[in-house]
Protein backbone atom coordinates (compact mmCIF):
# COMPACT_ATOMS: atom_id res chain seq x y z
CA UNK A 1 0.00 0.00 0.00
CA UNK A 2 0.92 3.69 -0.89
CA UNK A 3 2.54 5.50 2.30
CA UNK A 4 0.28 8.20 1.11
CA UNK A 5 -2.87 6.11 0.53
CA UNK A 6 -6.04 7.17 1.84
CA UNK A 7 -6.04 3.61 3.72
CA UNK A 8 -2.99 4.43 5.80
CA UNK A 9 -4.44 5.07 8.81
CA UNK A 10 -6.62 2.13 9.58
CA UNK A 11 -3.56 -0.24 8.14
CA UNK A 12 -1.82 1.56 10.80
CA UNK A 13 -4.28 0.78 13.28
CA UNK A 14 -5.10 -2.62 12.40
CA UNK A 15 -0.94 -3.38 12.28
CA UNK A 16 -0.81 -1.91 15.91
CA UNK A 17 -3.82 -3.46 17.33
CA UNK A 18 -2.24 -7.10 16.47
CA UNK A 19 0.76 -5.66 18.05
CA UNK A 20 -0.66 -4.72 21.06
CA UNK A 21 -2.83 -7.54 21.36
CA UNK A 22 0.06 -9.89 21.27
CA UNK A 23 2.82 -8.03 23.14
CA UNK A 24 0.91 -5.39 25.03
CA UNK A 25 1.66 -1.93 25.55
CA UNK A 26 4.97 -1.47 26.78
CA UNK A 27 6.28 -4.52 24.76
CA UNK A 28 5.18 -2.62 21.56
CA UNK A 29 7.25 0.65 19.92
CA UNK A 30 6.47 2.65 17.16
CA UNK A 31 9.25 1.27 15.30
CA UNK A 32 7.66 -2.36 15.60
CA UNK A 33 4.29 -0.73 14.49
CA UNK A 34 5.85 1.24 11.33
CA UNK A 35 8.20 -1.90 10.20
CA UNK A 36 4.65 -3.69 10.36
CA UNK A 37 3.30 -1.86 7.94
CA UNK A 38 6.06 -1.24 5.80
CA UNK A 39 6.65 2.57 6.80
CA UNK A 40 9.04 4.79 8.13
CA UNK A 41 8.94 5.35 12.13
CA UNK A 42 8.37 9.22 11.17
CA UNK A 43 5.39 8.59 8.84
CA UNK A 44 3.79 6.56 11.49
CA UNK A 45 4.02 9.88 14.33
CA UNK A 46 3.01 11.75 11.20
CA UNK A 47 -0.34 10.19 11.42
CA UNK A 48 -0.14 9.33 15.38
CA UNK A 49 2.16 11.41 17.22
CA UNK A 50 2.43 9.45 20.44
CA UNK A 51 2.29 5.45 20.73
CA UNK A 52 -0.73 6.49 23.45
CA UNK A 53 -2.71 8.55 20.27
CA UNK A 54 -2.26 5.18 18.17
CA UNK A 55 -3.36 2.99 21.16
CA UNK A 56 -6.62 4.79 21.66
CA UNK A 57 -7.24 5.30 18.14
CA UNK A 58 -6.57 1.28 17.53
CA UNK A 59 -8.99 0.16 20.23
CA UNK A 60 -11.65 2.85 20.20
CA UNK A 61 -12.07 2.96 16.49
CA UNK A 62 -12.75 -0.88 16.96
CA UNK A 63 -15.06 -0.55 20.00
CA UNK A 64 -16.89 2.16 18.82
CA UNK A 65 -17.78 0.29 15.43
CA UNK A 66 -19.13 -2.59 17.91
CA UNK A 67 -21.19 -0.42 19.90
CA UNK A 68 -22.74 1.04 16.85
CA UNK A 69 -23.74 -2.61 15.91
CA UNK A 70 -24.54 -3.57 18.83
CA UNK A 71 -27.21 -0.15 18.71
CA UNK A 72 -28.75 -0.98 15.61
CA UNK A 73 -29.26 -3.98 16.61
CA UNK A 74 -30.83 -3.36 20.11
CA UNK A 75 -32.98 -0.70 17.70
CA UNK A 76 -34.20 -3.33 15.19
CA UNK A 77 -37.31 -1.47 14.66
CA UNK A 78 -40.56 -4.57 14.50
CA UNK A 79 -39.39 -6.44 16.82
CA UNK A 80 -39.87 -6.94 20.50
CA UNK A 81 -36.87 -5.95 23.60
CA UNK A 82 -36.51 -10.06 24.05
CA UNK A 83 -36.19 -10.64 20.57
CA UNK A 84 -33.71 -7.45 19.82
CA UNK A 85 -31.90 -8.65 23.36
CA UNK A 86 -31.25 -12.17 21.32
CA UNK A 87 -29.74 -10.47 18.40
CA UNK A 88 -27.24 -8.16 20.80
CA UNK A 89 -26.14 -11.18 22.48
CA UNK A 90 -25.86 -13.30 19.42
CA UNK A 91 -23.55 -10.07 17.51
CA UNK A 92 -21.56 -10.70 21.16
CA UNK A 93 -20.84 -14.30 20.70
CA UNK A 94 -19.82 -13.82 17.16
CA UNK A 95 -17.23 -10.83 17.24
CA UNK A 96 -14.59 -10.51 14.39
CA UNK A 97 -10.99 -11.03 14.85
CA UNK A 98 -10.25 -7.88 15.40
CA UNK A 99 -13.20 -6.92 17.86
CA UNK A 100 -11.17 -10.24 19.75
CA UNK A 101 -8.09 -8.56 19.47
CA UNK A 102 -9.47 -5.27 21.13
CA UNK A 103 -10.64 -7.26 23.72
CA UNK A 104 -8.07 -8.99 24.54
CA UNK A 105 -5.73 -5.94 24.09
CA UNK A 106 -7.81 -4.08 26.98
CA UNK A 107 -8.28 -7.00 29.20
CA UNK A 108 -4.82 -7.03 29.04
CA UNK A 109 -3.97 -3.48 29.39
CA UNK A 110 -6.45 -3.30 32.18
CA UNK A 111 -4.57 -6.32 34.14
CA UNK A 112 -0.90 -5.21 34.08
CA UNK A 113 -1.66 -1.40 33.24
CA UNK A 114 -4.74 0.17 33.58
CA UNK A 115 -3.61 3.66 33.35
CA UNK A 116 -3.47 2.99 29.63
CA UNK A 117 -7.11 2.79 28.96
CA UNK A 118 -7.37 5.66 30.95
CA UNK A 119 -8.43 8.10 27.43
CA UNK A 120 -10.86 5.34 26.64
CA UNK A 121 -12.41 3.80 30.32
CA UNK A 122 -15.54 6.09 29.81
CA UNK A 123 -16.45 5.36 26.27
CA UNK A 124 -16.42 1.57 27.30
CA UNK A 125 -18.49 2.38 30.72
CA UNK A 126 -20.86 4.23 28.73
CA UNK A 127 -20.93 1.51 25.30
CA UNK A 128 -22.04 -1.97 25.39
CA UNK A 129 -23.44 -1.93 28.73
CA UNK A 130 -25.83 1.06 28.25
CA UNK A 131 -26.88 -0.74 25.40
CA UNK A 132 -27.18 -4.30 27.29
CA UNK A 133 -28.68 -2.60 30.60
CA UNK A 134 -31.51 -0.57 27.67
CA UNK A 135 -32.19 -3.70 26.21
CA UNK A 136 -33.15 -5.18 29.89
CA UNK A 137 -35.40 -2.84 31.02
CA UNK A 138 -37.02 -2.87 28.13
CA UNK A 139 -37.63 -6.52 28.21
CA UNK A 140 -38.99 -6.25 32.14
CA UNK A 141 -41.25 -3.64 30.83
CA UNK A 142 -43.28 -5.56 27.91
CA UNK A 143 -42.90 -8.53 30.96
CA UNK A 144 -40.58 -11.09 29.47
CA UNK A 145 -37.86 -10.85 32.17
CA UNK A 146 -38.91 -11.35 35.75
CA UNK A 147 -39.37 -6.79 37.32
CA UNK A 148 -35.89 -6.51 38.93
CA UNK A 149 -33.93 -8.01 36.59
CA UNK A 150 -30.93 -5.26 35.54
CA UNK A 151 -27.66 -4.73 35.91
CA UNK A 152 -26.70 -7.52 38.40
CA UNK A 153 -27.14 -9.41 34.65
CA UNK A 154 -24.54 -7.27 33.22
CA UNK A 155 -21.26 -9.29 34.72
CA UNK A 156 -23.17 -12.43 33.84
CA UNK A 157 -23.90 -11.39 30.34
CA UNK A 158 -20.14 -10.17 29.67
CA UNK A 159 -18.25 -12.71 31.44
CA UNK A 160 -20.19 -15.46 29.65
CA UNK A 161 -20.28 -14.50 26.34
CA UNK A 162 -17.34 -12.02 25.79
CA UNK A 163 -14.59 -11.97 28.69
CA UNK A 164 -14.58 -15.82 29.19
CA UNK A 165 -14.19 -16.93 25.03
CA UNK A 166 -11.69 -14.09 24.71
CA UNK A 167 -9.52 -15.78 27.87
CA UNK A 168 -10.20 -18.61 26.48
CA UNK A 169 -8.80 -17.83 23.19
CA UNK A 170 -5.52 -16.84 24.50
CA UNK A 171 -4.98 -19.95 26.27
CA UNK A 172 -5.74 -21.54 23.70
CA UNK A 173 -2.94 -19.94 21.92
CA UNK A 174 -0.37 -21.23 24.59
CA UNK A 175 -1.44 -24.68 25.39
CA UNK A 176 -3.61 -25.87 22.95
CA UNK A 177 -6.84 -27.90 23.20
CA UNK A 178 -8.62 -27.25 25.94
CA UNK A 179 -11.36 -29.64 26.05
CA UNK A 180 -13.49 -29.67 29.24
CA UNK A 181 -13.28 -25.61 29.17
CA UNK A 182 -14.38 -25.55 25.99
CA UNK A 183 -17.19 -27.87 26.62
CA UNK A 184 -18.07 -25.76 29.98
CA UNK A 185 -18.07 -21.99 28.23
CA UNK A 186 -20.73 -23.74 25.47
CA UNK A 187 -22.71 -24.89 28.51
CA UNK A 188 -22.20 -21.41 29.98
CA UNK A 189 -23.25 -19.66 27.15
CA UNK A 190 -26.57 -22.73 26.71
CA UNK A 191 -27.37 -21.61 30.24
CA UNK A 192 -27.41 -17.96 30.13
CA UNK A 193 -29.84 -18.45 27.10
CA UNK A 194 -31.81 -20.18 29.31
CA UNK A 195 -32.07 -17.81 31.95
CA UNK A 196 -33.09 -15.24 29.93
CA UNK A 197 -35.64 -17.54 28.26
CA UNK A 198 -33.86 -17.15 24.73
CA UNK A 199 -32.89 -20.50 24.39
Amino acid sequence: MPIDSPDINQTIREAALRLFAECGFSGTSVRDVASAVGISPGHLTYHFPKKSDLFQAAIETTYRRLVDDLRSLAATPGQPAKRRLRLVLDRLCELAPEESLMLRTALRELMTAPEHLGPIAKTMQLGHPVVLLGLLQECVAEGSLPSGTGIGLLPLIMGTLVFAPVMLSIAHAAIGDLGLIEIALNAGRDDLYRLLGLS
